[in-house]
């Protein structure tokens, strides 16, 4: 029996394709706060919101989530976007590979 594994993307690549990505920010709340970092354009999805019905999975574009380390919470958005029907992966190493790899980064523009 083979395992399942959710597509993913590197964060170099990430960055290489910049713009033609649309990236979705799912950290919890808490951690966005106590980084103070975005990244500039990027939506920002609470993930305790996320859902099937959810206006972001309402797309025919890939879909590319990243959470803090891109374990549970983005693996978990893949795999939400993907039941509702989009392709979706997601960041291998989360925000902060985004930001080892260079991934432009600004001080947050509102508190959430």
């Amino acid at each position: 029996m083979s395992e399942f594994a959710l597509p993913f993307l590197s964060a170099e690549a990430c960055v290489q394709a910049g713009d033609a990505l649309t990236l979705i920010d799912v950290r919890k709340p808490a951690a966005v706060l106590a980084s103070g970092l975005e990244v500039p354009g990027v939506e920002r999805v609470d993930p305790f919101d996320l859902h099937l019905a959810h206006r972001c999975l309402e797309t025919d574009t890939e879909l590319v989530f990243f959470c803090v380390h891109g374990h549970e919470v983005s693996q978990y958005a893949t795999a939400m976007a993907m039941v509702a029907g989009c392709r979706a992966r997601y960041v291998l190493g989360g925000f902060e590979a985004l930001v080892e790899a260079g991934m432009e980064t600004v001080e947050m523009r509102e508190k959430r």
